[in-house]
């Protein structure tokens, strides 16, 4: 069996912008590329969607926005 992604790395966020894409930057310096980063943003107010959006372009970052 031949998956494209073994683990599913959820992370909810409310207002955390600075630790979130610090967290993401870690989790993409890994060397077992077999994981895919879901966001799960709660109606954030702070600068949080902006710094993700830099994080589109990664073929295994997802990103969702709800309203808190």
């Amino acid at each position: 069996m031949n998956c494209k992604y073994l683990i599913s790395i959820i992370i909810p966020t409310y207002n955390r912008s600075k630790s979130v894409k610090t967290l993401i930057e870690s989790l993409l310096m890994q060397s077992n590329p077999n994981f895919e980063i879901i966001v799960v943003n709660d109606g954030s107010t702070d600068d949080t969607i902006t710094k993700l959006k830099i994080f589109d372009k990664i073929a295994n970052f997802k990103l969702f926005n709800i309203k808190n």
